[in-house]
């Protein structure tokens, strides 16, 4: 699997053995970054669930500026940190581009991430690809809204799931008032939606 575009086009990513992690495909990944692209240029990126880091560091390879990855296997883990050092090299070396920040937070998504990643309201994109079987659950729970509060008014959120688990993925716990749902993607058996702060 290699970086699609941007300062670290072709960089081949490590990815863990194993079922463990589903690394998105590189037509998932170039779709959504299509999709993203109203808020990427100089953006603060988090990817929950991160596994190998390929959608995050696909951002931050195109022009996000920052970028936060949280995982907590430890297979996963081995694999994206060394992933994210040989992108680091690439960002760095590209002198057109302003310097690239990355982090890793080996941390359970599901326990409160509240301090650990970013002030409150700062983040313009949040992406979760949690594993399938538990994405409706996730996308429910208490610790998800505490996530959410990380985003900035105006920023998006965007989940991968189970395209038939489609009619259950509700809009983000916090009222049709906070949340616009903005677009729903299909992409054979994997769905994409799109959400936007207000």
């Amino acid at each position: 699997m290699r970086i699609i575009a941007g300062s670290c086009r072709g960089m081949t990513l490590r990815t863990p053995r194993g079922d463990m992690t589903r690394p998105s495909s590189s037509k998932l990944r170039e779709a959504v970054m299509m999709l993203l692209m109203p808020w990427l240029e100089d953006s603060v990126f988090i990817d929950l669930f991160a596994g190998s880091g390929s959608v995050g560091l696909e951002a931050v390879s195109r022009c996000a500026r920052e970028a936060i990855f949280v995982e907590k296997s430890k297979d996963a883990l081995s694999c994206l940190k060394a992933n994210l050092q040989a992108c680091q090299m690439r960002c760095d070396a590209d002198r057109q581009r302003p310097k690239v920040r990355m982090r890793l937070v080996s941390r359970d998504v599901s326990h409160s991430l509240q301090g650990q990643l970013c002030p409150d309201g700062t983040a313009d994109i949040i992406w979760a690809d949690p594993p399938y079987q538990d994405a409706v659950a996730w996308l429910k729970s208490p610790d998800t809204v505490r996530v959410l509060d990380l985003l900035k008014s105006g920023g998006c959120f965007a989940m991968e799931y189970r395209s038939c688990d489609r009619d259950q993925i509700l809009l983000p716990c916090g009222g049709d008032e906070n949340w616009e749902r903005l677009k729903d993607k299909q992409y054979g058996d994997t769905a994409v939606t799109i959400w936007s702060k207000n």
